[in-house]
């Protein structure tokens, strides 16, 4: 049936593979694997997508073309690589939320068994495994896990550039160097806090040839994987460039920043945010007392975490002075070095010591998901769904609805799913009478965060307006003005017939307008 040779290759991974599952470290990572599984596939869907995660849906439309995908891009703040996967994704699988997120959580689950593997190369199994374990049950990669964004995407990669690094290093195969360039160009095009990686790399490299036993034939390698990265990244550099010069919603953060943020991963759950610093503190402690250990010191592993904390805690603050780029989202960068480090510092510890930590640890974050957090049963995102169901349910089934919001291709996208008459427009992209000079009736959405209280079309500010519609960059002066000219016709030809009510937020979300009889 198939050529010997495939029947042999597949033989030997049959048996590989069944050796490690029948040993205690393949039984381990298994139950973690089935822990990350539940915790990341579990209510999938049960939350509408929220703002950012429409954003990328709708810039990934299957109808879209490459060149209008990358246009959409032309005022976001990431490079194109994620978008251009779910792109292609789409082009296979249904365009919905669930093979949106189901791809994600994938990966998410993909970073749990590769940090395993991380862990297992800068020291040992026990190191992997407990790495993998925390992270499978830590609040911040389960939620990033279940959005359609792709931070989950960059950790994955952080964590595969990481292993090739240190195996390129400790054994200097030519292939290692083609992974790393590979894998680095594909980290720095989904997010540009992989350059922070990238730096701490080097710098890793810089630290073993100026304080260790010199090889100048893995600097020479990696000089020639730097430059490919270089020449590979030549294409986008005019765009990242431009991202530099825009405006953008991040600020320069607290100068205790991380703290908050490491409480934040845990989901604001004061034990495992403890477990987390006092296993950090841990980790400097041994760190100091190896400085005078040339060996240990010069352990490849410890120096990538070492130099990786630095650049993307350290670096990144100081960067930010000058031009914000730290936020909580991009702050999962640091996580694979931030969980290495504190298995690391805990290792000193007893088996006991460290089975009795995991359980208190697991006990505490099931609570905190569960019943204090409620991560799978409480309504924490933005309900497009919701109000686009709401809308919908109470349409009468009439072609050609017209429906007002200035997030229109959000909404659009959600009716596309229910297989609505309904067609959302963007205000700004007409005027009144051209797009209701024929309607009896139609409606007003707002945004689920909307601020406009007064039962009216929501106006909308230059940044958010140039990040969903670049190519009316041309009309973002005159976006104040389109509002009041929209405003003004609704009151004077139309009366409000129905409100939609936005239970998460307490207020009316969207409305239904029916033209005066008079008129």
């Amino acid at each position: 049936m198939f050529h010997p040779s495939f029947n042999l290759i597949m033989l030997f991974y049959y048996n590989k593979i069944k050796k490690f599952l029948s040993s205690s470290e393949g039984v381990f990572i298994l139950a973690i694997i089935i822990i990350s599984i539940f915790t990341r596939f579990f209510h999938l869907t049960y939350q509408s997508l929220w703002f950012d995660e429409l954003y990328s849906v709708c810039i990934a439309d299957p109808t879209n073309s490459t060149e209008t995908l990358l246009s959409k891009l032309e005022t976001d703040y990431h490079p194109p690589l994620f978008y251009l996967f779910l792109h292609g994704l789409f082009q296979v699988f249904p365009f919905n939320d669930f093979t949106a997120r189901f791809a994600v959580a994938i990966i998410g689950i993909l970073g749990v068994w590769l940090i395993y593997y991380l862990g297992k190369e800068i020291n040992n199994k026990q190191t992997g495994l407990w790495a993998a374990f925390i992270l499978s049950i830590l609040y911040f990669h389960i939620k990033h896990s279940q959005e359609v964004r792709m931070y989950i995407v960059l950790f994955a990669l952080i964590i595969i550039t990481s292993i090739v690094f240190l195996k390129a290093i400790r054994k200097s195969n030519n292939y290692y160097f083609i992974f790393y360039a590979f894998f680095s160009v594909l980290s720095i095009y989904t997010h540009y806090y992989a350059f922070f990686v990238l730096l701490a790399q080097g710098l890793c490299i810089l630290h073993l040839m100026i304080f260790h036993k010199p090889d100048f034939i893995i600097f020479k390698k990696f000089s020639y994987s730097f430059l490919v990265i270089l020449l590979l990244y030549i294409p986008w550099i005019p765009n990242f460039l431009l991202t530099g010069q825009r405006q953008h919603f991040m600020e320069l953060p607290n100068i205790g920043f991380f703290f908050v943020y490491l409480y934040d991963f845990t989901g604001k759950e004061p034990l495992t945010a403890l477990f987390y610093l006092f296993g950090l503190g841990l980790f400097i402690t041994k760190l100091y007392k190896l400085r005078n250990n040339s060996t240990n010191f010069q352990n490849p592993g410890f120096l990538l975490i070492s130099y990786s904390l630095f650049s993307l805690i350290l670096i990144t603050y100081i960067v930010s002075i000058y031009k914000p780029v730290i936020n909580l989202q991009s702050m999962i960068a640091v996580m694979p070095f931030i969980v290495i480090a504190v298995v690391l510092g805990y290792e000193k510890y007893k088996s006991k010591i460290i089975l009795l930590l995991s359980s208190i640890i697991l006990i505490s974050t099931g609570i905190n998901l569960v019943f204090i957090n409620k991560y799978y049963t409480k309504n924490s995102k933005e309900n497009f769904r919701q109000i686009s169901g709401m809308v919908n349910s109470s349409d009468s089934g009439d072609s050609n609805v017209i429906a007002v919001s200035q997030i229109a291709d959000f909404y659009n996208y959600y009716f596309r799913q229910m297989h609505s008459n309904i067609q959302v427009i963007n205000p700004n992209a007409y005027s009144p009478d051209e797009a209701l000079k024929n309607s009896s009736a139609f409606y007003v959405i707002n945004a689920p965060f909307s601020k406009e209280k007064s039962r009216q079309l929501e106006s909308i500010d230059e940044m958010g307006f140039l990040i969903l519609y670049p190519q009316l960059k041309d009309k973002v002066k005159d976006i104040s003005v389109t509002h009041k000219i929209w405003v003004d016709y609704i009151n004077q030809n139309f009366d409000i017939d129905s409100v939609y009510f936005d239970e998460k937020r307490k207020f009316d979300v969207a409305f239904r307008y029916k033209r005066r009889n008079n008129i």
